[in-house]
């Protein structure tokens, strides 16, 4: 954590953007103190925090669709759900623009510019995008029927989505893997393209305003996906966007184009350029 906030200070922005810790209800005030004291003085920057009620959000969900998880449990998928949709209705971001977003083990490597002025200045971009692990699509069961809803849905209201929700199964995976992907979810619903959502710089009005995303976001809600399957926020994002672009015109932008001497680092993994 200390890491990742002192990188905070790459960010050319003069140090006026407020961070947010979000945190689970019931967390101590004293732990809750602390962390702020220890981003406030790495990032030198305003510190809020916010609680998140996740056990409201996995109410409606069944239990026994994740009981038996060995990892990826309840938790992990109401996190999924919250930052796949609930994050826009978040009452500490209601009057908040643009959100960065930074897992508490990553850090900022190289030279930023402000990217908040720089997403200002593109009045129809609503993403910007990370290009680690860009050709890494979410396979198998945990995008279970998502490619399905997604084409339905579009197909429902004649949208012309700009780029397909799914893509045969990578190189990287061994022969057998892609053969079993094959034979039993199809070779166009075994993967889903996906965006590496643990750094993203989202334009929260362009959801919040998008009636297609709305709908999206209910109709997975409805389906329960998130909590039956583990549908990840990665697949969401991108598929999101692309319904967005589709409706509205939204785009995406790529940080290694925007900002081509910036760095980043998520645990041991670096990226530094290149989709």
């Amino acid at each position: 954590l200390r890491v990742m906030a002192a990188s905070l200070r790459r960010l050319d922005d003069s140090g006026r953007t407020r961070v947010l810790l979000l945190h689970e209800q019931g967390m101590p005030t004293a732990l809750r103190n602390e962390l702020r004291a220890a981003v406030h003085s790495g990032s030198g920057r305003a510190v809020d925090t916010a609680p998140v009620d996740f056990a409201a959000l996995s109410a409606p969900y069944p239990p026994r669709w994740y009981a038996n998880a060995s990892k990826h449990g309840g938790g992990y998928r109401t996190m999924c759900d919250l930052f796949a949709h609930a994050i826009f209705d978040h009452p500490a971001l209601r009057e908040t623009r643009f959100v960065l977003r930074l897992d508490t083990d990553s850090q900022l490597l190289g030279r930023w510019p402000d990217l908040f002025t720089l997403m200002a200045s593109q009045p129809k971009a609503a993403y910007l995008a990370n290009p680690m692990r860009a050709r890494f699509p979410d396979c198998g069961d945990v995008v279970r029927g998502l490619a399905r809803l997604a084409d339905r849905f579009a197909k429902a209201r004649r949208l012309a989505v700009h780029e397909p929700f799914t893509v045969p199964p990578p190189a990287w995976l061994s022969e057998d893997k892609r053969r079993h992907m094959t034979k039993r979810f199809g070779r166009n619903e075994a993967c889903v393209q996906a965006f590496y959502t643990n750094f993203e710089l989202l334009r929260l009005d362009a959801f919040r305003g998008s009636r297609v995303f709305r709908d999206w976001a209910a109709e997975v809600r409805r389906d329960g996906g998130v909590f039956r399957y583990r549908w990840g926020d990665a697949p969401l994002r991108r598929v999101s966007l692309s319904l967005m672009a589709g409706s509205d015109g939204w785009q995406t932008l790529w940080l290694n184009e925007v900002a081509p001497q910036a760095g980043y680092c998520h645990g041991r993994t670096k990226s530094q350029s290149g989709k």
